[in-house]
């Protein structure tokens, strides 16, 4: 799978969201009264991509799976020295 541009990771997080708040026949209404954020922020959301982090996974609570951003950064390395230590050698096959 090719890596995304942040524009385009945003476009498909504000896509899939619209998705799945018409897949319930939510309004921005109703998706605002569940979230708490307000109906003109999904409004923008939908249309330019651009919400707050705070905003985000609170739509993701209510539309979502928001235990997924507990796992983001997991698999990260955790001090310069992990990513600058030099990977065992595998030995060849003879």
């Amino acid at each position: 799978m090719d890596a995304l541009l942040p524009s385009e990771a945003f476009q498909k997080l504000s896509k899939d969201f619209r998705r799945a708040r018409l897949n319930r026949n939510h309004s921005r209404q109703r998706a605002a009264e569940l979230s708490g954020v307000p109906s003109s922020t999904i409004r923008k959301f939908e249309s330019t991509s651009k919400i707050s982090l705070m905003q985000f996974v609170s739509l993701c609570g209510v539309y979502g799976d928001i235990s997924k951003f507990t796992d983001l950064f997991k698999s990260l390395p955790h001090s310069i020295e992990e990513i600058e230590k030099p990977k065992p050698r595998q030995r060849g096959r003879g």
